[in-house]
């Protein structure tokens, strides 16, 4: 009875980190969606004055560069302490441009940013369940199995999306936006964070299904 009290005291640490984990990853999308859903927002409010006014729209794009000639500073900041203007290298900009009205990729970008939302949803209300479980003492059951298996699937698709809508983002910025001694570079496309999780579910998923094998192996010697 102690030993199974221990391991389920181990087994609600685990989930504990693995949940802080989650939260911490839901909370970065948060906080940097938040800041795109502002500018997006400004971005649209900007793009319906200009065309009442009979103006071409613009929108704002964050950009990853990396200089042509690394040996080189191409831009300069002014320093205010020492009042001189000091050689520097971007490696993020914001830029606005003409608003890029490509139907396919528009639509592509706007579906996978969605379905990345809804994967994350998911992946919440998922996780809740397996920790109701276990605080059951619900351990080595199938429906944990199922919950795990689910996890570990959503947070797969989770980088997939996330990949789909960031490599999108990324060839509507090279169509529209050339930067003089910088290229434009492919940034964050694949979710470690999310990655690593989704495959340490999966194998948790497999370790609880060979338990539940071995309790009903030694059910039937009794």
């Amino acid at each position: 009875m102690k030993n199974r009290n221990f391991i389920k005291q181990k087994f609600k640490i685990l989930c504990l980190l693995i949940f802080l984990a989650l939260a911490f990853i839901v909370s970065v999308y948060v906080f940097e969606g938040s800041t795109y859903f502002r500018m997006g927002w400004n971005a649209g409010a900007d793009r319906a004055k200009a065309e009442n006014a009979g103006k071409d729209a613009f929108e704002s794009y964050a950009i990853n560069v990396i200089p042509s000639d690394l040996t080189k500073f191409p831009d300069s900041v002014f320093n205010q302490k020492q009042h001189v203007w000091t050689p520097s290298i971007h490696d993020k900009l914001f830029v606005k441009a003409p608003v890029y009205t490509h139907s396919y990729l528009r639509t592509l970008l706007t579906v996978s940013e969605i379905m990345f939302v809804g994967i994350i949803i998911l992946i919440i209300s998922v996780f809740i369940k397996f920790i109701i479980n276990i605080n059951k003492n619900i351990v080595f059951d199938k429906k944990n199995v199922s919950i795990l298996r689910r996890i570990g699937i959503y947070h797969l698709l989770g980088v997939f999306f996330n990949f789909m809508s960031t490599y999108t983002d990324f060839r509507i910025i090279k169509k529209i936006i050339a930067i003089p001694d910088y290229e434009i570079k492919l940034n964050g496309a694949v979710e470690s964070g999310m990655l690593i999780i989704g495959l340490i579910a999966l194998l948790m998923a497999e370790v609880f299904a060979i338990g539940i094998k071995l309790q009903e192996e030694q059910d039937l010697t009794v």
